[in-house]
Parts: C-alpha cells; structure tokens; sequence
C-alpha cells in the first residue's frame, strides 16, 4: 500500500492582493515591514490603508511595526492573532497603537486545526 498524507500549511504569495480582498467596518492606516526570504516582491514596507470602501496597499516608507512574511500569515489568518505574534516576540512594535489599528482589519479568529505538521 502506497499512501501519502499531505499537510495543510499556508503562506502569502503576494502580499497587496491578499490585503485586498480583506473587509472592514471601520477606517484605520497602518505601514507593516514585511520580510520575505524567498520572494523580494513581498520584502516592502507595506502602507495599509482600510475602511468600509475597501483596502489599498502599496509600497510604504517608515514601518509601524515589522515581521516575517510567516508571522504576517498567522495574522492574515487571525490564529495566533497580531497582538499575540507581538506578545511572543514574532514583532517588532514600532507603534502599539498602530499595531491595534492593523487588528481591526486582521482580524483574531480562534481556529481548530486537526492536521498534524
């Protein structure tokens, strides 16, 4: 018997039409330094701009806070939530407020995952 078991991992490919697609009530603007050693389109700092009418995201100048391209997919995914990856040391906070602002729209959900990695 020949049997593979394939497991779910997820990574962000392309960090501006990711952001895109997300959905918010409420305005906020944040700047994420994103490190990315395997794609160096997604190794910006990132400028975040969010509200009811949608998401931009194009090339920033000074982060408010920064992280590796694997931490910023656990909280595109919201589990560990942004506030979390900064309490355990996956963040470099620049600015705790604009951190909070970047949790209105990456969002934390509480998530099961019965894989094993």
């Amino acid at each position: 018997k020949v049997s593979s078991h394939r497991p779910t991992m997820w990574r962000l490919l392309n960090i501006p039409q990711a952001l895109s697609k997300l959905k918010c009530e409420r305005k906020g603007e944040f700047q994420v330094a994103i490190h990315d050693p395997l794609l160096s389109e997604n190794s910006h700092t990132w400028r975040v701009v969010f509200g009811p009418d949608g998401v931009s995201c194009e090339v920033g100048n000074e982060a408010d806070f920064s992280m590796s391209v694997s931490a910023f997919t656990q909280a595109f995914l919201g589990e560990p939530s942004l506030s979390r990856l900064a309490e355990l040391g996956f963040v470099d906070v620049k600015s705790p407020l604009k951190l909070a602002e970047a949790e209105l729209l990456l969002t934390p959900t509480p998530t099961l995952c019965t894989e094993y990695f």
